[in-house]
C-alpha cells in the first residue's frame, strides 16, 4: 500500500505548478498516511487491552468460584501481556510530552525572531 502512494505521488508530479507545489502535496499525504497508521495502531492497542482486562476478570472469576489454581498461569500471562502493553502506552506519552515541551522551548525564539525582523524593517 505504501509503495502504491509513493509511486501514485510520483506519477503525480507532473500535475503541480511547480516542485514546491508538489513536495507540499507529498508532505501532506505523508502527514496523513502517518496520522491513519497511529490511529490504527491506537484503536487495536486499546482494543487488545480491553480484550485482556475482560479475560482477566473472567479468570479471576472462575478461579474464585471453582477454586482450580490452574488458571493461575494463564492469567499470570494475561497480567504480564497487559503490562507490557500498558508501558507502551506509557513510552508514547512521554515521546508526545518531549516532543511538545521542544516545541514550546523554540516559541519564545520563534517570537523574538519575528520581533527583530518587524524592528529591522522600521
Amino acid at each position: 500500500m505504501h509503495a502504491d502512494n509513493r509511486q501514485y505521488t510520483w506519477q503525480r508530479k507532473g500535475d503541480f505548478s511547480s516542485l514546491r507545489q508538489w513536495w507540499d502535496h507529498g508532505k501532506t499525504e505523508i502527514r496523513l498516511l502517518c496520522q491513519q497508521h497511529t490511529l490504527n495502531v491506537t484503536q487495536d492497542i486499546i482494543r487488545s487491552m480491553k480484550d485482556l482486562e475482560s479475560d482477566i476478570v473472567e479468570l479471576e472469576t472462575i478461579s474464585e468460584t471453582t477454586g482450580d489454581r490452574g488458571y493461575i498461569e494463564i492469567l499470570k500471562e494475561k497480567k504480564m501481556a497487559l503490562a507490557n502493553l500498558l508501558d507502551v502506552k506509557v513510552q508514547g506519552a512521554l515521546v508526545r510530552s518531549r516532543f511538545l515541551n521542544t516545541n514550546e522551548m523554540d516559541a519564545p525564539t520563534s517570537f523574538f525572531f519575528g520581533l527583530e525582523k518587524k524592528n529591522g524593517q522600521r
